[in-house]
């Protein structure tokens, strides 16, 4: 394949790309198995995040989730280094600016939440040291003194600042913090305008949004579909539980727990273990006989 039709392909799947995870690794399989063409294959991706709605900017990010994930174990790590330079680029355009025309009721922060859950996997696959005081400042309330009185003034948020500088930085590290620093800011931005709501009892805009960003019935029921599909995704994972590596806590608790056989008082369930061993060892089809402690 070459490059014009590996770029329309991958054209067609960004643009009808679902939330499903199948989807998002079939795509990131065919760019790691044309890693030759990266460079024309990644501008594909920023082409196709301007050009869609919301709701596909959002299935693009989860998709370079799992493309991340799949160039861990490249030794050549393709795209990775793409991503990460451009990484608050991609996160202004999943969490876009109000358009200037529009009027000051109008919110842009639907993929804030799964933006926030999707970049917080990328950091843990990357292992970004401050994760933890990321998910408790992006968790807490981020309100200053000074954000109370403006809304006290009826003042909006200021979010023009926020997209202004997008200058990519040199290590990882430094390219996460300035994308983390950047939804941070949207989360603050969500609690000032939620805050702004309730306080001044501002209804829902009159006109519609500018064109790109309207969403009609088929898209609004996509995104519930979507939004269920990611819910049930993240739920999946709700039993993983994070162990520091060689830690064997669990295990060393049940060791403690239990005590060693009593030859006396177990004598009966250390015979009917020992001759389970033997008619595995020695292939003897002996029936083993009843634990007599318990009653059948």
């Amino acid at each position: 394949m070459d490059s014009f039709e590996a770029r329309v392909y991958l054209t067609k799947q960004l643009s009808s790309l679902t939330p499903s995870k199948l989807a998002a690794q079939q795509c990131a399989k065919f760019l790691l198995k044309n890693k030759e063409l990266q460079d024309d294959l990644y501008s594909v991706i920023l082409e196709t995040l301007d050009a869609a709605d919301l709701n596909i900017r959002l299935n693009i990010f989860q998709f370079l989730e799992e493309l991340i994930f799949f160039c861990q174990n490249d030794p050549q790590r393709p795209y990775v280094n793409s991503i990460f330079k451009d990484m608050k680029l991609i996160l202004t355009k999943i969490l876009p600016p109000k358009p200037e025309n529009q009027s000051s009721e109008a919110r842009l922060l639907t993929n804030l939440s799964s933006a926030y859950i999707i970049l917080f996997n990328i950091s843990k696959t990357c292992n970004y040291p401050h994760i933890n005081d990321i998910k408790t400042r992006f968790n807490s309330n981020l309100l200053t003194e000074l954000d109370k009185n403006r809304i006290e003034l009826q003042l909006h948020f200021d979010e023009k600042p926020l997209y202004t500088d997008i200058t990519a930085k040199q290590d990882v590290e430094s390219q996460l913090t300035a994308a983390w620093d950047f939804l941070i800011e949207k989360r603050r931005q969500s609690q000032y305008e939620r805050l702004f709501i309730d306080k001044h009892n501002i209804q829902s805009p009159a006109e519609p949004l500018a064109d790109l960003f309207t969403k009609t019935r088929k898209q609004l029921l996509a995104r519930i579909e979507a939004d269920r599909e990611r819910q049930k995704r993240g739920k999946e994972n709700l039993w993983q539980i994070d162990r520091a590596k060689g830690s064997l806590a669990e295990f060393d608790l049940i060791y403690d727990t239990f005590h060693q056989f009593d030859l006396i008082e177990d004598k009966p369930l250390i015979d009917e273990v020992n001759e389970l061993y033997e008619n595995s060892r020695h292939g003897v089809t002996r029936k083993p006989q009843p634990n007599k402690r318990f009653k059948r």
